[in-house]
């Protein structure tokens, strides 16, 4: 739901829906939880995030702050990339988005550890680099900062065709 509550930016209520039902894999889910109740679930959780946000803003010991942000993920996805960004990738990181794109366009539905260990084949295997150039460059194409929520998880829960259309660097 933390995930979730995050990338209502980007998704429609019904998409987020049916993502917590795959995630949740509960054949009972629908039955637990409308629409309806399941928006207000997101919304509260939502507010729960924010006012954590406003915590650690407020905390004034590092390991503090940094303790908390271990145990959550916090983030935000601008509606649009940064062109500043782009122009900091550099030859293999355009690649190494180029080839995940053509990946996902293969693939039907990915797990979180599919997702992942692709990045590390391309990474180490197709590109001969570190993964963490890789890692780097699908966050700031999504996030706009170098790091993130764990990528597998985090990829596999958002919309493919969002994904795809953010990981099309040709028109942007």
């Amino acid at each position: 739901m933390i995930f979730l509550s995050q990338i209502q930016n980007i998704l429609p209520i019904e998409r987020l829906y049916q993502k917590a039902e795959e995630v949740i894999d509960d054949n009972r889910f629908q039955e637990i939880y409308s629409i309806k109740d399941f928006s207000h679930l997101l919304n509260r959780t939502l507010n729960w995030v924010e006012y954590v946000k406003k915590i650690i803003e407020q905390e004034e010991d590092i390991k503090v702050k940094k303790s908390i942000l271990n145990k959550i993920s916090l983030f935000y996805i601008p509606d649009k990339i940064d062109v500043s960004i782009l122009k900091k990738l550099n030859t293999s990181q355009i690649k190494a988005l180029e080839l995940l794109r053509n990946y996902l366009i293969n693939q039907g539905k990915f797990s979180a550890d599919e997702i992942q260990n692709k990045i590390f084949q391309i990474a180490k295997v197709e590109l001969k680099i570190k993964p963490k150039v890789v890692f780097e460059a699908i966050y700031l194409i999504i996030l706009g900062k170098k790091y993130g929520p764990r990528l597998g998880p985090f990829l596999s829960i958002l919309d493919k065709d969002w994904l795809l259309d953010r990981l099309e660097l040709k028109d942007k």
